[in-house]
């Protein structure tokens, strides 16, 4: 992999606590790193991820109610919570609204109704607001089809798209770009390959969701960067043009200049 190709990390949660300064500037030393964006799990952590965005003039954010943040949330926080995040919005370092989205992982705790009324307040949000949403989807793909056919956001992506490659042209034909991360690629190629190879080249992003495992920035940069050779060659592309495109097709979501 040449150092010289171009990096945007789309979605890394640069706010989560559990992460240093130390860990971020990792990433943001790292070789051909071009821009981030630190994506929202709930209004407990903007202070912290206002501080952090700080650091670089490369970096952004999102702001938005993570379904698992509403699942450790009392319902009595939710009505401020989305005042805040409404609020943000017009911030000029934050370029899009989420996470927000549906997981059927936590369902015992948020059921799929109160999960479907959150998301669909948070398309209600978005478009009020011309702001693009970023997805969570976890399982419940047709669930979240059907939500978005009904309430069509003005732009977005599903971040670590888990469904199948079946479903991905009909998530494109709502204006949504489609993120892959390393994490996929590893523990099935096969199915990753189906999934990139449905993906419009002007719709594909790559994340590393920093912090998911236990390394540095870098190293999940480093994962990113093999991640778009894999791309590259299941598409059959110069991994150069496909990192370009890449870093554009980010900048054009999130309404970036540079």
């Amino acid at each position: 992999m040449a150092p010289s190709l171009p990096l945007f990390d789309h979605h890394a949660h640069l706010d989560d606590p559990a992460i240093t300064i130390t860990h971020i500037r990792s990433g943001l030393a790292a070789a051909g790193f071009v821009g981030g964006v630190s994506a929202g799990y709930g209004p407990d952590r903007s202070d912290l991820a206002r501080q952090r965005i700080a650091l670089d003039p490369r970096l952004n954010r999102t702001v938005g109610l993570h379904p698992w943040w509403l699942a450790e949330t009392p319902r009595a926080r939710w009505e401020a919570a989305w005042r805040a995040v409404a609020a943000e919005l017009s911030e000029d370092d934050v370029v899009a609204l989420g996470e927000i989205g549906l997981d059927q992982t936590v369902r015992h705790r948020l059921p799929l109704a109160q999960q479907e009324a959150q998301l669909q307040r948070g398309l209600d949000l978005a478009r009020q607001t011309a702001m693009p949403v970023v997805l969570h989807i976890v399982r419940w793909h047709g669930h979240a089809l059907r939500l978005l056919r009904a309430q069509p956001p003005p732009g977005g992506v599903l971040h670590r798209y888990g469904g199948p490659a079946t479903l991905v042209a009909d998530f494109q034909r709502l204006g949504l770009h489609v993120s892959l991360d390393a994490k996929r690629w590893q523990r099935d190629p096969v199915g990753f390959a189906a999934v990139a190879r449905a993906i419009d080249t002007a719709n594909l992003l790559v994340e590393t969701d920093w912090p998911d495992r236990s390394r540095d920035w870098s190293e999940a940069l480093g994962e990113m960067a093999a991640l778009i050779a894999a791309l590259a060659e299941v598409r059959s592309v110069p991994i150069e043009t496909l990192a370009a495109q890449l870093v554009l097709n980010a900048r054009r979501l999130y309404g970036l200049t540079q």
